[in-house]
């Protein structure tokens, strides 16, 4: 998972999550391929520091469980896009599960962009879109910023209107990045 990480949209970056975030985060998990026992063991390990596993067990296995029809109604749930992130689900105090470019004021933002390692003139053109309500193109620029080196031409269409498509798009262009990579004769250094 640590590998993949890089291509989690922006807000999914964040551990520290209520409610309403692991459900989102859970279900985003369970959208890029993790099974149950994988998502169980992420949380687990995620809570190891802050809880027994008893603990954990009895106040959040559960919910993991719910997320993918194992307990409660057994419903099988979707990963949430964007809209319902944003429209549908309360924020409440000290929770990030939204959208950052509507939700995090400038600085918040600013520092979240410059730990994922975007560049100034992204970051100053991201935060104009931010203060023109223009999220979706917000979401785009971020993701053309983080795979600036890597990308030729990029299909934006879904990026900004569902965390699991900017993933899968980022996986898709490290996985071409590195069978380019590979594909490509080595120069040989002897004379």
């Amino acid at each position: 998972l640590p590998l993949l990480a890089f291509s989690f949209p922006l807000p999914l970056h964040l551990l520290f999550l209520r409610y309403w975030g692991r459900r989102t985060y859970g279900l985003f998990l369970k959208g890029i391929g993790l099974s149950l026992e994988e998502a169980l063991e992420f949380w687990r390990a995620a809570f190891s520091l802050s809880c027994d596993r008893h603990t954990w067990e009895k106040k959040y296995a559960y919910n993991i469980r719910h997320n993918y029809g194992k307990a409660g109604k057994c419903a099988d749930y979707s990963p949430y896009n964007c809209k319902k992130i944003t429209a549908s689900v309360t924020k409440g105090p000290n929770e990030y599960h939204t959208c950052p470019y509507k939700d995090c004021d400038s600085q918040r933002l600013r520092e979240m962009m410059k730990a994922d390692g975007i560049g100034d003139q992204y970051i100053e053109n991201i935060l104009r879109m931010k203060a023109g309500a223009s999220y979706t193109k917000a979401c785009q620029t971020h993701f053309l910023a983080k795979h600036d080196n890597m990308i030729s031409k990029v299909d934006l269409d879904g990026i900004g209107q569902h965390p699991n498509v900017y993933f899968e798009r980022s996986r898709l262009h490290h996985e071409r990045s590195s069978n380019r990579r590979s594909a490509e004769p080595e120069l040989s250094t002897e004379n």
